[in-house]
């Protein structure tokens, strides 16, 4: 956890590096951040602001255990919501400065603040969140194998891990013969040989 305060620190407290006297300072590698300070801080602004999501805050919660980018068909199924109650809930949480959205969704707004969301969440709730997940991926056709393999390992679902990996395995395999049929069809390709065939007759001319 030292290292989540540490990099809460420098991003909110300092702006990050490079942001003048303060992006100096905490580049120093003589200088610390006070990780106790630190760590009730970013405690309390995420307490105060999951009192006042209030009826959101579970869906907040979950969200921050699933990952950074919110998908929300998974979401609605693993908190057991209409999609349109989540949706009331993620916007709560944009107007709480926890989400953002943009052109690929919502997510949340520093990777910092998902972090601190999901270490106050208690370690039975984070595996059964995940182990729900992933039956819910386990079901879905087009579902990321690697996804799946990840809520799987966290839920503690084996036979899900070894599906995901043994599918991200043949998904890998698909792509790289993919790439390997097309710099043949590059490489052998009809217009080609006219290109070759074109340039060697102007080279003996």
């Amino acid at each position: 956890m030292k290292l989540l305060w540490w990099r809460w620190w420098v991003l909110t407290v300092h702006g990050g590096c490079g942001n003048g006297r303060a992006g100096t300072r905490c580049c120093s590698r003589s200088w610390q951040p006070p990780p106790t300070t630190a760590c009730r801080y970013l405690c309390a602004m995420v307490a105060r602001r999951l009192d006042d999501a209030d009826v959101a805050a579970p869906t907040l919660r979950t969200a921050a255990v699933l990952g950074t980018d919110i998908d929300l068909d998974l979401l609605a199924r693993v908190v057991e919501r209409s999609p349109s109650e989540v949706i009331d809930h993620l916007e709560q949480g944009i107007r709480l400065a926890l989400l953002i959205e943009d052109h690929d969704g919502m997510r949340f707004r520093h990777e910092i603040l998902r972090e601190a969301i999901e270490a106050e969440t208690t370690v039975a709730r984070r595996s059964w969140i995940h182990a729900r997940a992933a039956e819910l991926l386990a079901d879905r056709p087009d579902a990321n194998p690697f996804e799946l393999a990840r809520h799987a390992r966290l839920g503690g679902n084996t036979r899900l891990v070894a599906r995901g990996l043994l599918e991200a395995a043949e998904l890998a395999r698909r792509r790289f013969d993919l790439t390997r049929r097309k710099r043949c069809w590059a490489r052998h390709s009809p217009r080609r040989r006219t290109a070759s065939r074109g340039s060697g007759a102007a080279g003996s001319g």
